[in-house]
């Protein structure tokens, strides 16, 4: 009977002691949907900001344990050690110290039993000795045994500890017998289930960025093969195909325009000619107009291709009516809807170049740097490996950049336009290089004016190619500009190795350029440009000191019409 009884009375104990541990449970569920939370196993160093932020939370997690805790004879059966524990576990030595400190001192003053110091004091040493342990246990796999084991440990050490400081000694005795087995239990099972679910939150999210990476990829071969063959049957299809395989369990895709099927692929050979049928009966323009059709056999998001503002196609992907479409297909289809109307613009550039005049062939083929493409996608593919979601953004900041570089250089553009472009390019590259590229703005202007295009642009790639990167530490870009009456002042500033004196003298004129044996025409082309709308006044001043840096500044007319075309 009596072996009954306590069995009963343990039981009733660890019902009430787990009421409590759901609601940690609960609050690890919401926690673990953070950035913040969901990345803390495998971050290594910590803000003091985001310490103070682990300090408070697992601080109240800790004494909210002890006031949900089961009195007993002589002290209190409590999931206090949960909160001390993961909080050194996951924070560190500094956060298991302060977590055990606050959570220690108030289990010391604020609850009165003959145990009270000591219950506080050996608080503290399990919030040290977790914290100690914390960076060991993060190289483990499958934390939450190893917490567990902790978590066991240091409440065994508890008990331990009471036994040999806590006087009386009878009274300790007592103590440990009524609540030991109930709280090593409870403590070492709810530190491992914290840390469980926090690993199986982590472990989740990288086998969705894994799939991302695979995702990533694929765009990036996309794009390179757009890019060298153009907008045709053959490399639509291969869209098409590419669609298929990273669209999960898609069933069919096409890219259609106003009259024709142009590319098709489907899972199902069957039903081919079916579902062709279906697209070419009339249904052209339901699928240029709308962005999803739910029809009888299928679910279909239809992503327009847009050239000159107008639609004049769009890439088709379904799936059967049952499925849905996840945020991360959508955004990728976005993107390569996107790619194909950069495309698009670049094949009509083609059509049109044999109307351009030579100095407007020489600016394009300055601006599109096929360097610049192949370090780029360098980058990405960098970036698909330790970063899918930053290789994302990448493509379309790619994307973007020579969606813009490639329109024609005879137009007016909005300096708000020209400043993305800019930004574009500058996200690209400032992945490419890290900390050793620098950028700040200094621009306040709240009338919007316009501005030739790609101006700026090539002055930001100069500072950047022959200024700052020219330095082993690299160095900082400043781009600015100044309001005045009826006219804005531009700059571009870096603190580089600045340009000799004898070159400064004659980088404005027309010369040939021995290394790459073509006329080098990068900030001659913005300065006679900049002449030809605006004028004499309104070339490129360039101010420049050796091992200071280089300011290049320009005026331009604010308000009113240019004095004439850019050529």
């Amino acid at each position: 009977m009596l072996g009954f009884e306590f069995l009963e009375k343990m039981a009733i104990e660890l019902q009430q002691l787990w009421l409590g541990t759901t609601v940690f449970i609960v609050i690890i569920l919401a926690l673990s949907k953070t950035t913040f939370f969901g990345d803390l196993l495998v971050q290594k160093e910590f803000s003091n900001r985001q310490k103070l932020i682990l300090i408070i939370i697992f601080s109240a997690i800790g004494i909210f344990g002890t006031y949900w805790g089961i009195k007993r004879d002589y002290g209190i059966i409590n999931t206090r050690a949960v909160g001390v524990i993961v909080g050194g576990i996951l924070g560190g030595p500094i956060v298991g110290l302060f977590t055990g400190l606050i959570t220690g001192i108030h289990r010391m003053f604020f609850l009165d039993t003959f145990s009270s110091f000591w219950s506080g004091a050996i608080t503290v040493i399990q919030g040290v000795i977790a914290g100690l342990l914390s960076s060991r246990l993060k190289r483990q796999e499958n934390i939450w045994t190893h917490a567990f084991i902790v978590g066991f440990a240091l409440e065994v050490l508890h008990m331990v500890l009471l036994l040999l400081f806590a006087r009386p000694y009878v009274m300790a005795v007592t103590l440990v017998k009524s609540i030991a087995t109930s709280m090593i239990l409870t403590n070492s099972i709810g530190v491992a289930l914290f840390i469980g679910l926090l690993e199986d939150t982590y472990n989740r999210k990288e086998k969705y960025l894994s799939v991302a990476t695979k995702i990533s990829f694929k765009t990036i071969n996309l794009m390179t093969k757009v890019l060298q063959e153009g907008f045709n049957s053959k490399t639509t299809a291969y869209v098409t195909h590419v669609v298929m395989d990273s669209i999960t369990k898609s069933s069919w895709a096409a890219i259609v325009d106003n009259k024709e099927i142009i590319a098709f692929s489907s899972r199902y050979n069957e039903n081919q000619d079916k579902i062709k049928d279906h697209i070419t009966e009339g249904h052209y323009a339901r699928y240029l107009n709308h962005k999803v059709c739910k029809e009888e056999e299928y679910i279909t998001h239809i992503f327009p291709i847009k050239f000159h503002d107008k639609v004049v196609a769009s890439l088709i992907v379904s799936k059967d009516k049952d499925d849905y479409f996840f945020d991360s297909e959508v955004e990728l289809l976005t993107g390569i809807a996107n790619l194909l109307e950069m495309q698009l613009e670049v094949d009509n550039l083609k059509e049109q170049s044999m109307l351009l005049s030579e100095a407007e062939l020489k600016v394009l083929q300055a601006q599109i740097n096929p360097h610049f493409l192949f370090n780029a996608l360098n980058t990405i593919s960098f970036y698909c490996r330790s970063a899918p979601r930053q290789a994302k953004e990448l493509v379309v900041y790619l994307a973007e950049y020579y969606r813009h570089n490639l329109s024609h250089p005879d137009k007016f553009i909005s300096f708000k336009d020209e400043l993305n472009h800019i930004k574009a390019y500058l996200t690209i590259e400032k992945a490419r290089f890290g900390d050793r590229l620098q950028i700040k703005y200094d621009i306040d202007v709240a009338e919007e004016f316009m501005i030739p295009s790609l101006i700026l642009q090539p002055l930001v790639e100069n500072a950047i190619k022959h200024g700052v990167l020219t330095k082993e530490e690299g160095g900082t870009i400043f781009i600015g500009i100044i309001p005045m009456k009826d006219q804005v002042k531009l700059y571009v500033s870096d603190n580089g190795v600045g340009i000799p004196k004898e070159k400064l003298d004659t980088i404005l004129e027309e010369k040939f350029d021995e290394e790459s044996k073509r006329k080098s025409i990068g900030l001659l082309n913005v300065h006679q440009r900049l002449i030809t709308v605006y004028g004499e006044e309104s070339g490129l001043n360039i101010v420049s000191a050796e091992g200071v840096g280089t300011t290049v500044s320009f005026k331009i007319i604010r308000k009113g019409e240019q004095r004439n075309a850019i050529n």
